[in-house]
């Protein structure tokens, strides 16, 4: 009766590493340098070894509990990730299909820009870009239709339009701004829904009295004593404002400063430790718990 053991490449990791120190990424890359398989052959290896450990020695009963949610976590990202690839090959077909259909001046307009975008990418790849921009082709047809929604978009800004059809809010926010800053506190402390107000007014209302108490913090506070990072007014300014829509709406729930981002975490096992990316604020909908806002105050390239 043959008696299963463990792999080599299990060997070299969990034998040869701290049990306190194991790491699903650092495990899969040890086992994937070791073993030219596919992703998903590697993970049930590795399954049967972290088996097979857990049962000969109970020492490492508890390091060998927090490697298994992130190997299921990653074989049902691969398993995603293959049904995400089988859509967009068939869109690819699609893509394909009609470039056959088009016409010849249309197919060479492609390929010259297919050429220039190669061209370019081999160019950023030596540090060499030089960009050169056409000029915008304004008697385009569609151009034309997105630079006119581009036009009214800028103007229902200027005169603040979606505003304005909340013309219960917008004309308490007239009442307290009318006046001095000294007396803007009383002046939103005055400010109460009406028995006849619907919901949206009162949570418009509720919004509007938590902006303008932060607003009079902010210009009241004192000056900064030290030249601020880019972080200081995103967190003065910014995290503010969404907390208060969370806090109205019950739409989202937001986390903040650095924070990984759950669905990012399969991009992680691939990363280094200096390159893993964290967020600077995630909200979550508080009906489906998926991330629908992910913000990043400032970006750098090293």
């Amino acid at each position: 009766m043959t008696t299963t053991k463990v792999s080599d490449s299990g060997k070299d990791y969990f034998y040869k590493v701290t049990p306190r120190k194991w790491n699903f990424r650092e495990a899969f890359g040890s086992y994937q340098s070791k073993l030219n398989l596919p992703s998903e052959t590697i993970c049930q290896i590795m399954a049967t070894d972290l088996t097979l450990i857990r049962q000969s020695k109970m020492a490492f009963e508890e390091p060998v509990k927090s490697i298994p949610s992130d190997l299921d976590f990653y074989v049902k990202q691969m398993k995603n990730q293959q049904s995400s690839q089988q859509q967009q090959n068939i869109i690819a077909d699609s893509v394909n299909d009609n470039y056959n259909n088009c016409s010849n001046i249309t197919k060479n307009i492609y390929q010259k820009s297919s050429d220039v975008n190669e061209k370019t990418k081999t160019a950023m790849r030596l540090k060499l870009v030089n960009y050169n921009l056409p000029n915008p082709h304004s008697d385009d047809d569609i151009l034309e239709c997105t630079r006119q929604e581009y036009e009214v978009n800028m103007e229902e800004q200027r005169v603040l339009h979606c505003f304005r059809k909340k013309s219960r809010t917008f004309d308490l926010l007239e009442i307290c701004l009318d006046g001095s800053l000294n007396e803007l506190m009383d002046r939103i402390d005055e400010i109460k829904a009406n028995v006849e107000d619907n919901d949206d007014e009162k949570q418009n209302i509720r919004l509007l009295r938590y902006i303008l108490s932060d607003y009079h913090a902010n210009c009241t506070k004192p000056s900064y004593i030290l030249l601020p990072n880019e972080r200081t007014p995103f967190a003065e300014y910014v995290i503010p404002i969404f907390k208060y829509f969370s806090a109205s709406t019950q739409l989202l729930s937001f986390i903040w400063c650095k924070k990984g981002s759950p669905s990012n975490k399969q991009l992680m096992l691939c990363l280094s430790e200096s390159q893993r990316k964290l967020l600077d604020g995630i909200g979550f909908s508080c009906k489906d718990k998926v991330e629908r806002v992910m913000m990043e105050c400032s970006g750098y390239v090293r």
